[in-house]
């Protein structure tokens, strides 16, 4: 009798202690021949990847020099206007992550049709349209275009945001070429100086209930639902577009603009996984999600920041490598901190969670269980 209690409190304190008979493993993040990635995702160089839609079917991270496809060597953009004595360019100055940014200018000129840059591309489906923004300077936002999708005879348009004074965000659509509907968000959206990432999509494309909705810094700011959404998309233009006011001024910098398919992830997020005891690190599981707090695949490489060493091992031994392209989940190990968060410029930061509890090894914990029930049954 007294073995069986022995067995049964040493049972007690392993359940309590997060201990069981088998060490699962996490999430199938690794892959091989013997051990396939879940249904939907693919095995790429030992990573399960995702043939996510969000993934950018068109991108420029203006790390170069050149913005036009007639330049030499070419840029990614179709077309471009700019206006007498205004300037569109990629200037180190516009950076938001890395050597370069979209910078456009609008001067005092009396054009409706300042400086902006276009990519002709006849797109099906819902759309999403992502970049960071900062409204460098300006002397009246009065009713700036800043990203229009045009319609493919570029007579009228799909959609537009636009800016208005006190930093007001107006998201607009048109519902056939004569009429178009909108709606503003509150004032100081959009703050002077200011990065802020903004998210466009539109969804129910070519349907008779689409809904058009402006992200700032992952928070739904306006929307546009349940109209009829049967335009279609011939171009994406970016930078000053239109202004209703030519003799408004304003400077704008973009970076980082991905045109997708579906919502694109907007923050990291981190999972605390377990800290297998016998090792000096604890392990989380990273992930990217969209604003409705979807997984979503790395759209390139990432190379990730903390005020805390991270690590690619439970030993803390071998420093993290950069997140796979295509990646919908990544292991993160480091040494037990009571919080840990992690960041990358073109993305929102994960929240702070705290490290995860001990759990046993698959060598520790499971002849402890295995020798309480021997125990147990033995007294029978």
């Amino acid at each position: 009798m007294r073995l069986r209690r022995i067995a049964q409190l040493v049972a007690l304190h392993l359940c309590l202690s997060g201990c069981g008979l088998v060490d699962l493993p996490v999430d199938s993040l690794q892959c091989s021949a013997a051990h396939p990635c879940p249904a939907g995702l693919s095995c790429l160089e030992g990573i399960c990847t995702s043939p996510d839609a969000s993934l950018p079917v068109f991108g420029d991270d203006f790390e170069h020099r050149n913005l036009l496809e007639s330049d030499v060597p070419a840029g990614p953009w179709t077309r471009s206007m700019v206006a007498s004595g205004n300037s569109v360019a990629i200037v180190p100055e516009a950076a938001h992550r890395g050597d370069g940014g979209l910078r456009a200018i609008d001067v005092d000129t009396q054009d409706v049709f300042p400086a902006f840059v276009g990519h002709d591309r006849a797109w099906s489906g819902d759309q999403s349209v992502r970049t960071w923004l900062r409204v460098v300077a300006s002397n009246d936002f009065s009713d700036t275009s800043l990203f229009k999708s045009d319609e493919p005879s570029f007579m009228f348009g799909q959609w537009e945001v636009d800016l208005f004074p006190g930093g007001q965000v107006r998201a607009l659509s048109w519902v056939d070429s004569q009429n178009a509907i909108s709606d503003f968000s509150d004032a100081g959206v959009v703050v002077p100086g200011q990065w802020r990432l903004l998210e466009v999509l539109q969804r129910g494309a070519q349907t008779p209930d689409a809904s058009l909705e402006v992200f700032v810094d992952g928070v739904r700011e306006v929307a546009l639902e349940h109209y009829p959404g049967f335009l279609s998309s011939g171009a994406i233009s970016a930078g000053v577009f239109f202004q209703d006011k030519p003799a408004a001024t304003i400077t704008v910098d973009l970076d980082d603009l991905r045109v997708a398919n579906e919502p694109q992830p907007t923050r990291l997020a981190l999972t605390p996984v377990r800290h297998q005891s016998g090792h000096a690190c604890a392990e989380y599981r990273l992930e990217l999600l969209d604003v409705f707090g979807g997984v979503r695949a790395a759209p390139y490489a990432l190379e990730l920041e903390s005020g805390t060493a991270l690590f690619a091992d439970a030993d803390c031994t071998s420093a993290l490598g950069p997140m796979p392209k295509a990646a919908v989940a990544w292991p993160v190990f480091a040494k037990d901190t009571s919080s840990l968060s992690v960041t990358h410029p073109d993305f929102l930061p994960s929240a702070p969670v705290a490290a995860p509890g001990t759990s046993c090894s698959a060598t520790g914990g499971a002849p402890v269980v295995l020798l309480a029930v021997w125990l147990a049954r033995r007294r029978r």
